[in-house]
């Protein structure tokens, strides 16, 4: 999200966003392997930790 800032994306793609609270990896019979969760709040860089986007959208901004 800084890079977008820094060249003028962030406001436009913003509302496009998803804040992405992790993933939970598995293997095959189900068997979680990693859980990387990661804060859903803004952190000491003015953004939250994880974005998820379309890359469609982001094209188009």
């Amino acid at each position: 999200m800084r890079v977008f800032q820094s060249i003028g994306l962030a406001d436009a793609l913003l509302p496009k966003l998803f804040v992405g609270p992790g993933m939970k990896f598995v293997d095959a019979e189900g068997k979680l392997l990693i859980d990387w969760t990661r804060p859903t709040c803004i952190g000491p860089h003015g953004w939250c930790a994880s974005y998820k986007f379309h890359q469609p959208n982001l094209e188009n901004a």
